[in-house]
């Protein structure tokens, strides 16, 4: 948690330094909008804000996820005709993973959709 706090109070800073955000034109990212936001009494977000929101927004989609992924694993556990297609159509598709760059294609997986 401190490593990414660091990172964050770095890369706040680096931008804020840079001014890279000031104007629409440029950065259309996350961190530019929160470097332009003010708060209600017209001061800028000072960076525990900024951090905090990050972070927030960081765990919120690392929680969406794992819970999306843990559902799906769940639901083909009591499912073992499905999770036997899955798996086989994955075989198929993904041969013995030799592959370690991850190159397949995602349209293949037909029934896994």
């Amino acid at each position: 948690r401190l490593l990414i706090r660091g990172f964050l109070r770095d890369t706040i800073q680096s931008r804020r330094e840079s001014g890279k955000y000031e104007n629409d034109e440029g950065r259309k990212d996350l961190l530019s909008h929160l470097l332009r936001a003010q708060q209600g009494n017209g001061e800028c977000l000072t960076e525990e804000t900024l951090s905090d929101t990050l972070i927030s927004l960081l765990y919120a989609g690392h929680d969406t996820t794992s819970i999306t992924l843990t559902y799906a694993l769940y639901c083909l556990a009591i499912n073992p005709r499905t999770e036997k297609h899955c798996v086989e159509e994955a075989q198929k598709i993904l041969g013995n993973g030799q592959d370690q760059n991850g190159n397949f294609d995602p349209d293949a997986l037909v029934y896994c959709r």
